[in-house]
């Protein structure tokens, strides 16, 4: 591995007044090859990012996030913290990367959709509560974070549980319209009980490189 990047999220799962499933994510800190963001642009985009939690998504009946419940009080939160930033963060490159950031908070879709852009909300929020037909597969197209690229994916819930009882969800695809073999492989295992997701294990190859992200309940 070249770089290596881990942290803990809590999730707490709500409801709001109309009965929709609303799940409230917080993080913990963030750490790169074991240690905290040491680089300016690290410490910069990390402190940019932890000001959108906690948050709050209300998921749809396949499992993939339809909207965000709490954008007003994400940019409260981010009004403080970007005054604080400018003051101390100083240069070009760091007034741009503010700016950029203040545009995705003030824009409740484009907040949502940069989402997409985080390996966990990426892929602990895919399609796999979809209806499975008799052959116990679905086919959709998606993103990934490692390529601009949009996959083909072919996902088949397998009819024989781990050792462990736990059910298992295979994703495998290829980019389409590209130049560039891209491929992704994802393995999910659901709990039993509520099949709330256990585990994902996801490979993912772009331009010879593998990118590898492993999520865990504890």
């Amino acid at each position: 591995l070249i770089n290596k990047m881990h942290y803990q999220v809590e999730m707490v799962y709500l409801k709001n007044k109309e009965n929709k499933k609303i799940v409230e994510i917080n993080r913990n800190q963030v750490y790169i090859n074991n240690k905290q963001p040491d680089t300016i642009m690290e410490q910069l985009a990390d402190r940019i990012s932890e000001t959108i939690f906690p948050i709050q998504l209300q998921i749809g009946s396949k499992g993939e996030i339809e909207s965000l419940e709490n954008h007003k009080e994400i940019v409260e939160r981010w009004q403080g913290k970007k005054e604080e930033l400018i003051d101390y963060y100083k240069g070009e490159i760091a007034e741009k990367i503010i700016a950029k950031a203040d545009n995705y908070f003030k824009n409740k879709y484009a907040l949502k959709e940069s989402l997409t852009e985080n390996w966990f909300f990426n892929l602990f929020f895919k399609p796999i509560y979809g209806s499975y037909s008799t052959k116990k597969e679905i086919q959709y197209q998606t993103n990934f974070p490692i390529a601009t690229a949009t996959f083909e994916i072919i996902q088949n819930l397998d009819e024989v549980y781990s050792k462990t009882n736990k059910l298992i969800v295979n994703a495998k695809g290829e980019s389409i319209q590209s130049k560039t073999i891209n491929e992704a492989a994802i393995q999910y295992k659901l709990n039993d009980e509520d099949k709330s997701i256990f585990s994902l294990l996801g490979t993912f190859t772009s331009n010879n490189k593998k990118t590898q992200v492993e999520i865990y309940q504890q």
